[in-house]
């Protein structure tokens, strides 16, 4: 056979390997009929994108927080100072100041990070009233029906002398001779069906021959027209505070 004819064909024979060679790789690469496209490649706007956000981050955890636990505690506290039959002023912290620094002492066992007055150096109502506003935690009421929603489990109430009113109170006014007379922490609150404060349970140390314990009334409407709204009987509420003072640093 003549050299170009052989030439010829191979020629031939090659290019049509390579076709075939060709329509294979590419049949290979195809993706099948009706799949579906391959995802985009990843850039950084889409993988932030897709990064799910962080946890968010939780209270620190209070002791006796606001709310059903303090509420209890303090129940459980004032049934057991009832089932002792304290009388006022029968033995040593048994008359309202005192049993107000009875309750705090237990709370601080319970809750060591919370700050208390100290009952070896302030002991009566006054000095507490002095105490709570040097914490910063001490509301004058000037108008008792207005400040009715702020009582609370855990809201410490203080009274005047009876029969006493304290228009436009100041500090000074309230731990003068004639200023806070009583005082008392709140153990539950009712209310009504617009979240109105009807009235409150108060746990207090409270006269003479009486034994210690709560009551229940102090109400917004009062049974006299002589007693003061949200008062104890005819003794007006002058200032309130907060049971749990944070320490330094809480």
């Amino acid at each position: 056979m003549h050299l170009p004819k052989l030439l010829g064909r191979l020629s031939y024979a090659l290019l049509i390997a390579f076709l075939f060679l060709g329509f294979i790789a590419c049949k290979s690469e195809a993706p099948p009929p009706n799949s579906p496209p391959p995802p985009p490649t990843p850039t950084l706007d889409t993988v932030e994108a897709m990064t799910p956000p962080p946890p968010p981050e939780l209270p620190a955890p209070t002791c006796l927080a606001e709310g059903t636990a303090l509420q209890e505690f303090l129940t459980a506290f004032s049934v057991d100072i009832e089932q002792q039959k304290i009388l006022y002023k029968s033995e040593p912290l048994s008359d309202c100041s005192g049993m107000f620094l009875r309750l705090c002492e237990a709370v601080k066992q319970k809750c060591p990070d919370l700050i208390f007055p100290n009952p070896d150096e302030i002991r009566d109502t006054r000095m507490l009233g002095k105490w709570y506003a040097d914490q910063d935690n001490f509301t004058i009421i000037s108008d008792a029906l207005e400040s009715g929603n702020q009582i609370k489990a855990g809201t410490v109430m203080f009274y005047g002398h009876q029969r006493i009113s304290y228009p436009n109170a100041t500090l000074a006014d309230l731990i003068a001779e004639d200023g806070i007379e009583h005082m008392g922490v709140v153990t539950e609150v009712d209310t009504d069906e617009n979240g109105v404060v009807k009235s409150y349970k108060l746990f207090h140390g409270r006269s003479t021959g009486k034994i210690a314990g709560r009551t229940g009334h102090h109400h917004r409407k009062t049974s006299r027209e002589t007693y003061p709204p949200y008062g104890n009987g005819d003794q007006q509420w002058v200032a309130m505070a907060w049971l749990l003072t944070p320490g330094p640093g809480s």
